[in-house]
């Protein structure tokens, strides 16, 4: 693409999806407009705008949610039929046949959509005139290829910012679980686009990461990422990372080296100001709570089975039932945590049934006063507890383990039985409990930058290329 000349304009627009990335970039965009910039927040859906709804005029912002997104999980009466009918030599014939005029019809209608949103992008753009854009990553699709794809054109350095991260490359072709992902239904694709696939090592076959009708939208977009499995492999002119664990990651999946900054997270900056203090911050934590001064704090973040759709309400209710109980057997004091999409409402029985105490202050602002820290399934606040050097465990009601986290060798569960025996011989044992919180602060600043400045590093780095 022809580059027209970029801007020295000072204004940064940011365009985030969800919640983990929309209180991200707020701590970045409050750091640059303290500093002189101005920072102009793209709103593609309710989630985000709540989540910036409180925030004062400092913030600019641009709604574009009018429409819903397209899923990805589309086209499943098409997959059905295709199920049924391809089971028979005619039926193989007609799938061939039926499949390709409706992957022609899906491919257009998503070219479509991707060139309406790019003319929306582009006026909304070239009247805020941004001198950079922070994005999330460089492979999605709603609205991020058209802000990538203006990027492109007018010379406007594209970021992707540090958001929380729970599946590293390894370990998204385990969530390509959908028959419109299987790569063998589509072998002159496989051989047009060999980087688009990988194996799917729980289903036994290769998947695609985008449904194929996607892939083709995005390709003669212009958009379409050269290695989708790791952010940095699209059009971004720049990826920040939280630290050399997820720099040697995305090295080893194809990411460019010279594309990669080790920033740390804007959110590790007020976890660092609490654990440099955290003497007194637990001191205050077990003045609120009720806690005796040499209690053990346990931070038990609850797992988000329910609002994930991987349980129901009962099923996810009798797995926590089970961990509590095993907690309540512990020399602890039980602090609960929810996930943002958790309803407090819904959990407010657990005080009264365990004497536990939820949360009233965002996590990150309160686990450095933590003794131990149990995760529930698998969450990216696994990396604030890795940081803090607190002995973390994961118990699990399902086998998947994420790599991200490999270099931590943390401990994963699925039986309360052997992880009740864990953490019976860590608390009962002080030394145990000291060489783990040892060896954690070895591997920590691997795992991540740590020193309370990771916000002004993501400023100074998006604004570089304006001064």
């Amino acid at each position: 693409m022809n580059k027209t000349s970029g801007t020295t304009s000072k204004t940064v627009v940011f365009f985030p999806i969800h919640q983990p990335s929309a209180r991200e970039m707020l701590l970045t965009a409050k750091a640059l407009v303290d500093q002189g910039g101005c920072a102009h927040f793209l709103v593609i859906n309710e989630v985000v705008e709540q989540e910036i709804a409180h925030v004062g005029s400092w913030l600019e912002r641009t709604n574009l949610f009018e429409e819903p997104p397209l899923q990805m999980r589309g086209g499943s009466m098409l997959l059905s039929l295709k199920t049924i009918i391809v089971k028979t030599w005619l039926g193989g014939l007609l799938h061939t046949l039926l499949g390709r005029k409706s992957l022609k019809q899906m491919v257009q209608t998503d070219l479509a959509r991707l060139t309406k949103e790019y003319l929306v992008i582009s006026q909304v753009l070239e009247k805020i005139n941004p001198g950079a854009v922070g994005l999330v990553a460089d492979r999605y699709s709603h609205y991020e290829p058209a802000v990538l794809k203006w990027c492109e054109v007018h010379g406007v350095p594209s970021f992707i910012l540090p958001v929380a991260i729970l599946a590293g490359p390894e370990d998204i072709p385990l969530l390509r679980t959908g028959e419109q992902f299987r790569a063998s239904d589509y072998p002159d694709l496989v051989e047009r686009f060999p980087q688009q696939r990988a194996l799917n090592s729980i289903k036994g076959w290769d998947c695609f990461y985008y449904p194929p009708w996607r892939m083709l939208a995005l390709h003669e977009f212009g958009t379409l990422s050269s290695q989708p499995w790791v952010v940095g492999g699209g059009l971004s002119t720049k990826v920040l990372v939280e630290g050399n664990n997820a720099r040697d990651i995305l090295l080893r999946h194809g990411c460019p080296e010279e594309k990669i900054a080790v920033t740390g997270m804007a959110c590790h900056d007020a976890m660092h100001t609490a654990y440099i203090d955290r003497g007194a911050l637990k001191h205050d934590i077990r003045e609120e709570y009720g806690i005796a001064e040499g209690e053990k704090i346990l931070i038990y973040s609850l797992p988000p089975y329910y609002v994930h759709d991987m349980m129901t309400k009962d099923e996810e209710r009798a797995d926590i039932d089970d961990v509590f109980s095993m907690i309540q057997e512990l020399p602890v004091k039980c602090l609960v945590s929810l996930h943002p999409k958790q309803s407090r409402k819904d959990y407010e029985f657990l005080e009264k049934k365990y004497g536990v105490h939820i949360l009233n202050q965002q996590l990150n602002h309160v686990l450095p006063a933590a003794d131990v820290f149990l995760v529930g399934g698998l969450s990216s606040t696994l990396m604030w507890a890795i940081l803090c050097a607190i002995p973390t465990f994961v118990k699990s009601a399902f086998d998947i383990k994420f790599r991200y986290y490999d270099k931590a060798g943390l401990d994963y569960f699925q039986s309360t039985i052997e992880l009740r025996a864990k953490l019976d011989s860590l608390l009962s044992n002080e030394t145990l409990y000291q060489e783990e919180v040892e060896r954690l602060g070895e591997v920590a600043p691997y795992m991540g930058r740590f020193d309370g400045n990771c916000r002004q590093r993501i400023v100074n780095l998006m604004l570089a290329p304006i001064a």
